[in-house]
């Protein structure tokens, strides 16, 4: 998560009342210490401050892991049927769908858990690179294109966040370079093309697609 894509998802959740957040839902949200080394500026962000308010935090994961509450494959019936029974007063799903062969299942059963009154912020990327976690699809939507993913639920707000790029990447943390190269690697050999190595965003900005949707109370 790029540092200015969580302020703006802090933002959208500071402008919310505890009881209409809680509690606050975490899509895809891999295990405690990917969230407390890995993620460091969304666990100060978005977990500390939600946290200090006195919000509880429900992390979901397709995997058993610790630090996840909710283990659900959520393309599966029984994995929708947990996190409605979360009864989440916010869902927060960042960048997942581009690693799933079909997300439209996984958003009809995250639609599904947003209560009447409830809120759900969802993030996709619409220009970045072939990054594989395990699988990248490509999918790429437009802001619009990612709020239409999920009928039956109002736009509060669509934006695209321009972040950081490749260079200030590896300047950050050095070693980037090889997870990156590798990446930049099987980009070729999967899509046949250059287009989505790692290189071309050197000076380029990495880009997100964000989207508040809202369903009415």
């Amino acid at each position: 998560m790029f540092v200015v894509e969580a302020v703006w998802l802090a933002e959208r959740m500071a402008a919310l009342a505890d009881d209409v957040v809680a509690p606050v839902l975490n899509i895809g949200s891999g295990n405690a210490a990917q969230r407390t080394t890995r993620y460091t500026e969304a666990n100060r962000l978005l977990w500390q401050p939600l946290a200090d308010r006195g919000v509880p935090i429900l992390h979901c994961d397709i995997k058993d892991e610790p630090g996840v509450d909710i283990v659900a494959d959520l393309a599966t019936p029984e994995g929708r049927d947990r996190i409605v029974a979360a009864r989440p007063g916010l869902i927060l799903c960042n960048s997942l769908y581009e690693h799933l062969r079909d997300p439209e299942p996984v958003a009809a059963a995250i639609v599904e858990a947003v209560p009447p009154g409830g809120h759900l912020l969802v993030t996709v990327p619409p220009r970045y690179p072939y990054h594989a976690d395990p699988i990248a699809t490509m999918l790429r939507p437009t802001p619009q294109e990612l709020a239409a993913m999920h009928p039956g639920l109002d736009v509060i707000e669509t934006r695209l966040i321009e972040a950081s790029n490749f260079k200030f990447a590896v300047q950050l943390k050095p070693r980037r370079v090889f997870r990156d190269g590798y990446n930049s690697i099987r980009s070729i050999a999967v899509t046949r093309s250059f287009q989505h190595i790692y290189p071309r965003w050197w000076s380029r900005p990495y880009v997100m697609a964000a989207a508040h949707l809202h369903r009415p109370a």
